[in-house]
């Protein structure tokens, strides 16, 4: 399955797996396959047609978020988002049997009833439920086999991840990166993964670009929408079908178009979005494991990473620390599971 993206981010699917809110793992397990909706789709040359052919009410059933899941975010969340969105962006790193493993916790979702005397947290937490749901029956549509075939009650956890892997060369010497990669399908012919997202935005383009470059998708299926006013549904407007290829395109076009609205706006002046390549994202995720593997590898234990001013700031913790305490865990349950299923790949 390795498909190669240049000379040294050579990038490999090692397996799939399942994990449940205790962590618990399920291997040898298989991604769903794209259903004849997908296949439908692929067959349409302009592929927001198909929007007026469908009827997807992406709003029901409600789909709920188990709340003990806890996310940890892949590192290219850190390294290639906009530090703007970001607050003080801590990593979480722990060196263990030689290998060192990285996370960002992100954030529990809010319950949407709690707060209930404060209403604007109450409708901010709503819509967060209806965007999770919203994705998770668009995730749906592209895979069930039959028509009636309903969304999973255990959704939140029934996904599959994909084990993955990725050459990289850092001063010199070709280190190997293993991290995990949601996996929402594969195509049935080439076996080549498939991400479908929901968003309202249209300003965060380089997100979906390394998703799709470390998830090694070949293929995103985009829904683009957002919450009713009542909050009770997400109406969706418009469905793209991107190759890798096109993602980056469709950056520049928004890109150029940002900066053409922020000229014209004489109110609030604002610098231009500025144009990148895929060889500055890659030279910064270079520089950062360098960072990582001078700070890191003399020994087992755990760090707190903290950016400022472009350098990484590592600070040595007990495993104990509460910031780190359960990604310690989570990682020595990982570590326990890969050696016993890809020792071959892990060593």
């Amino acid at each position: 399955m390795a498909t190669e993206k240049s000379q040294d981010f050579n990038i490999t699917s090692v397996g799939y797996y399942k994990r449940d809110n205790e962590t618990n793992v399920t291997v040898d397990v298989q991604p769903k396959f794209a259903n004849s909706n997908y296949d439908r789709l692929m067959e349409f040359q302009e592929p927001g047609d198909y929007i007026q052919e469908i009827d997807m009410n992406l709003g029901s059933p409600e789909v709920p978020h188990d709340g003990k899941l806890r996310i940890f975010l892949n590192l290219y969340s850190i390294i290639f988002r906009s530090k703007a969105r970001f607050v003080n962006p801590t990593v979480y790193i722990v060196s263990h049997m030689g290998m060192i493993f990285m996370s960002y916790k992100k954030l529990e979702k809010a319950d949407p009833e709690i707060d209930e005397e404060d209403q604007k947290k109450k409708d901010i937490a709503r819509k967060k439920a209806m965007e999770y749901t919203a994705g998770a029956n668009f995730a749906h549509y592209w895979t069930k086999k039959s028509e009636n075939e309903e969304i999973p009650e255990d959704y939140a956890t029934s996904n599959c991840k994909a084990v993955m892997k990725c050459d990289v060369e850092v001063g010199g010497k070709k280190e190997l990166v293993v991290y995990s990669a949601h996996i929402d399908a594969l195509e049935k012919e080439s076996g080549k993964h498939v991400s479908t997202r929901t968003t309202r935005r249209t300003n965060f383009w380089t997100y979906l670009h390394w998703k799709m470059f470390f998830g090694n998708d070949s293929t995103m299926v985009l829904g683009a929408g957002s919450v009713s006013l009542e909050l009770s549904n997400w109406a969706l407007r418009s469905i793209e079908a991107l190759k890798f290829e096109d993602v980056f395109a469709k950056m520049e076009k928004i890109r150029r178009e940002k900066n053409e609205e922020r000229a014209q706006c004489e109110e609030f002046k604002k610098a231009p979005f500025q144009k990148w390549t895929m060889d500055q994202g890659k030279e910064r995720f270079r520089q950062f494991l360098s960072q990582v593997k001078n700070a890191c590898t003399h020994s087992d234990g755990c760090f707190l990473a903290t950016e400022a001013n472009k350098m990484w700031h590592f600070e040595k913790v007990d495993e104990e620390h509460d910031e780190i305490r359960e990604f310690a865990s989570l990682v020595k349950t990982k570590m326990a599971v890969w050696k016993i299923n890809f020792p071959n790949e892990c060593s």
